[in-house]
């Protein structure tokens, strides 16, 4: 008999309440999104005439803001699972986690590849593959499994709990979209009272670029406040899962 998962309110619940603990270090990790995000959008924010450089810039910078956006993902990783064993974390990533790094960019392509070739074929099955491959990670950081062993870790810990894990997905994902639409709306609104006229006009504008640039930086603030909830509540799921195989 398979033992059942928590309540998904109670795992909810139980994530705020670790957010509310540890939001002073790990948004800290995820504000790096925001120079990330600033970085990937140069191009755009600076008013060039000259193709080539904008391109360079455009180029130099979304590279950068990827290898940013990888630290950031790999040291959230780290800190909650140290904090979760009630030890001290740093800003520095540790050599052991480094050393996870070509697994880690493994998993990631393999992973991905196995969840947009199920798509390919219809939705469902992309989504049905994406869940079960959704603890791949976790297993990479807790258990040391890398590459493959990774992704059929994720897979047998999710065997027959499919619409388990989904429903509290979606209920969980529900929730923190929510809160980012709320906390969105009133960044915009924040900005466009202090920028007045000239900063409604830009990120209101359907044909200047720089609307969109702009109102994706101000996205990377509320998402650097918002992203640890998530990582949070998919550790949590993970334990669970671990204790009730």
């Amino acid at each position: 008999m398979i033992s059942p998962l928590p309540k998904t309110w109670s795992l909810i619940k139980d994530t705020w309440g670790t957010f509310l603990k540890t939001w002073d270090t790990v948004v800290w990790i995820t504000a790096w999104i925001i120079p990330a995000t600033i970085l990937q959008e140069l191009g755009v924010l600076i008013p060039l005439t000259n193709a080539n450089l904008a391109m360079f810039i455009t180029v130099a910078g979304g590279l950068l803001a990827f290898v940013i956006v990888l630290w950031t993902i790999m040291r959230l990783y780290q800190a909650l699972l140290a904090l979760e064993a009630g030890k001290t974390t740093d800003t520095k990533i540790s050599a052991t986690t480094w050393a996870l790094l070509p697994s880690f960019l493994l998993v990631v392509v393999l992973q991905g590849l196995g969840t947009l070739g199920a798509t390919a074929l219809l939705i469902v099955p992309g989504i049905y593959v994406g869940t079960r491959l959704g603890f791949s990670m976790f297993g990479l950081f807790t258990k040391g499994t890398k590459g493959r062993a990774a992704l059929l870790y994720s897979w047998d810990l999710t065997k027959e709990r499919f619409w388990a894990i989904f429903g509290r997905n979606m209920a969980a994902i529900a929730l923190f979209i929510l809160l980012v639409l709320v906390a969105m709306t009133l960044a915009l609104f924040f900005v466009i009272v202090i920028g007045g006229s000239s900063a409604s006009e830009i990120l209101l504008s359907d044909t200047d670029p720089r609307g969109s640039a702009w109102g994706n930086v101000i996205g990377s603030l509320v998402e650097a406040a918002f992203i640890p909830l998530i990582a949070i509540f998919q550790l949590k799921l993970f334990r669970a899962l671990e204790k009730a195989s």
